[in-house]
C-alpha cells in the first residue's frame, strides 16, 4: 500500500492475506463520521474490537506505522523499498505447495470468522459427513436417530427439551425415525459434491 488507503479503499485492502505498506502510507474511514460503514468486519478481524472501535467511531487516519503496531496490517517499509520487499515476499509464500497455502489460509480464515460464534453445522450433504456426534461416535445416521430416540443419559447440562414430560430424549416411532432420514438424505447435493471446483 503506498499513499492513501481510505473508505472504500480499506475495504478491499483489509480483505488481503498480507499487508505490506510504505511508511508514508495511512489508513483510515473518515466516511464513519457521516454516512458509512466498512462492508466487512474484518476491522475488527484484524486489530480487535477495541482498536476497531476506536478508529471507526471517530474516522481518525492512522499512519502506517501504527496500523503495523496495532495489527491492522504487517509491517511497513521505506518507501522505495515497497516494491521490491513485497515481491520477494510474495515470491517466498509461492515456494510453498498451492495445496498446502490452500489449507493454511482456510485454517486462519475460519478461525478469525468463527471467534466468539457458536455455529450450528448445515445440514447440507449430511448423509455424507459421518461420523456424527460432538465426538464422532455414530457412524449412520440411524444410530444417531436410536441415540436421541432412546440413548440420551440425564446430566446437569443436558438441554431442558431433551427431557420433557419426564422422558429423556426425542421419542420417535420407527416409521419417524425412517421418515426424518429420508428427509435428510434429499438434502444430499451429489452436484455440488461432484463439483471439481470445490475439490481443489
Amino acid at each position: 500500500v503506498q499513499g492513501w488507503c481510505i473508505g472504500g479503499g480499506t475495504d478491499m485492502v483489509l480483505c488481503a492475506d498480507i499487508i505490506i505498506a510504505a511508511e508514508g502510507a495511512s489508513f483510515g474511514y473518515p466516511p464513519s463520521r457521516v454516512w458509512g460503514t466498512p462492508t466487512t468486519a474484518m476491522w475488527v478481524y484484524r486489530m480487535g474490537l477495541e482498536q476497531a472501535k476506536r478508529y471507526l467511531l471517530t474516522g481518525d487516519e492512522i499512519r502506517a506505522a501504527k496500523a503495523a503496531e496495532i495489527g491492522l496490517i504487517l509491517e511497513t517499509v521505506p518507501d522505495d523499498r515497497l516494491l521490491e520487499h513485497a515481491t520477494a515476499f510474495a515470491e517466498r509464500m509461492a515456494l510453498v505447495p498451492t495445496n498446502q497455502l490452500v489449507m493454511l489460509k482456510l485454517l486462519c480464515n475460519q478461525t478469525a470468522e468463527n471467534m466468539g460464534q457458536y455455529k450450528v453445522p448445515s445440514l447440507r450433504n449430511v448423509e455424507k459427513t459421518s461420523p456424527y456426534m460432538h465426538n464422532g461416535k455414530y457412524s449412520t445416521l440411524e444410530k444417531v436417530m436410536q441415540h436421541y430416540n432412546s440413548g440420551v443419559k440425564d446430566s446437569p447440562t443436558l438441554d431442558p427439551i431433551l427431557k420433557q414430560n419426564g422422558q429423556l430424549g426425542i421419542p420417535l416411532t420407527d416409521q419417524e425415525q425412517q421418515n426424518l432420514i429420508a428427509f435428510l438424505k434429499t438434502l444430499t447435493d451429489d452436484t455440488f459434491i461432484r463439483d471439481e471446483r470445490f475439490q481443489k
